[in-house]
This record gives structure tokens, C-alpha cells and sequence, in this order.
């Protein structure tokens, strides 16, 4: 079902990719939360609901694929991201103003307060 999107609409487009570089262009702020990532681990594995012997893997598959990919798509797209907002003040006082990604050629985006509430 088609959405028309008027002039002045707010769309969130939310999710793990949505700021890769090829979107950019339709983007008029991107902005990233950071969490613990104990957490992170913790919550993914509880949206996966009770796990019985057979689906251990799951848990696995978040150490060895989501974390790492994440990882590498993070500094992929940090120059692209404007507001930073850390859901726990511990990380925003250890990641502090992340640098720009080696790739980057702007810094314009990077100059965020922290958001620690």
C-alpha cells in the first residue's frame, strides 16, 4: 500500500542499515542510539522468547554474526550521523565524541553533545 509523504511529514526510518552511505541522500538527519552492549546481547536474546536445547545456536549466531557486523557497519557510518544519544551514561563517558571513520572527509557532523538523560 503506497504512502504519500507530504511536505513537513516526519518519517522515522529505523533500523540496523538504514544509515548506510546509499541512503544518505534521502536523509535529512541521521542520528544513532548507543546502549550498553551487554544489554544490547540481553534484550535480543529475550525477544527470541524461552530457547530449549536445540536453539542454543541463537545465541551464538548473535556473538558471531549481529555483534560483529555491527561493529564493522558502525564506523562505516559514523560520519553520516548527527545526534548521538546514549541510553547509558557509562558508554557516552567511554565512546566520549567518537572520531570520524577513516573514510570520512566531513567532521561537520560530528560536533554532538551527549545525551545522557
Amino acid at each position: 500500500m503506497p504512502y504519500r509523504i507530504r511536505k513537513n511529514d516526519i518519517v522515522i526510518v529505523a533500523g540496523k542499515y538504514a544509515n548506510l552511505p546509499k541512503f544518505a541522500g534521502f536523509y535529512e538527519r541521521a542520528m544513532r542510539i548507543y546502549d550498553n552492549p551487554i544489554e544490547l546481547r540481553k534484550r535480543y536474546i529475550e525477544r527470541l522468547g524461552p530457547l530449549g536445547p536445540d536453539d542454543q545456536w541463537r545465541t551464538k549466531w548473535y556473538d558471531l554474526a549481529v555483534a560483529p557486523s555491527y561493529a564493522a557497519y558502525e564506523p562505516i557510518t559514523r560520519h553520516g550521523i548527527g545526534p548521538k544519544l546514549f541510553l547509558d551514561p557509562k558508554i557516552a563517558d567511554e565512546l566520549g565524541d567518537l572520531p570520524a571513520a577513516p573514510d570520512s572527509t566531513t567532521s561537520d557532523n560530528l560536533k554532538t553533545k551527549k545525551h545522557t538523560e
